[in-house]
């Protein structure tokens, strides 16, 4: 994914699709403080991804509330995670993101910038819906 947004040369799309990234490889480490670091780091540009997507008038509508939807569904999970309420999210937050994702994908998301960190943020939707049905 990060090699493909850097393609695009869009400096806020290659920022977060490399924060998401980061922090994914930081997690896999294991190392407790680390992973406190990538915890925050991912939850810090999930909030990241709602404000630039707000601000963004190159988009179109649909593309604007698949972005926002996926990144307050990810900040709104990693709050509830972090003040120790793992169950607080409901399912069907998880499943509106991965909806609005697939009908981007069809109306042709694939094409721009966003496409990078949207599918970080969509499969980690899908892990935690996953997750929750296993």
């Amino acid at each position: 994914m990060l090699g493909l947004t850097i393609k695009k040369r869009d400096k806020e799309a290659t920022l977060l699709t490399s924060s998401f990234s980061l922090s994914i490889l930081v997690l896999w480490l294991g190392i407790s403080w680390a992973s406190t670091l990538g915890f925050f780091l991912h939850g810090l540009t999930s909030l990241l991804v709602v404000f630039l997507a707000t601000r963004n008038n190159a988009l179109s509508k649909m593309e604007k509330v698949t972005i926002i939807t996926a990144g307050a569904v990810s900040s709104y999970w990693f709050f509830a995670m972090f003040i120790h309420l793992p169950h607080a999210i409901e399912p069907a937050l998880f499943t509106a993101s991965l909806g609005l994702y697939l009908v981007s994908l069809f109306k042709g998301i694939h094409t721009k910038s966003a496409f990078g960190y949207l599918t970080i943020l969509n499969v980690e939707h899908l892990f935690a819906l996953i997750k929750d049905f296993s």
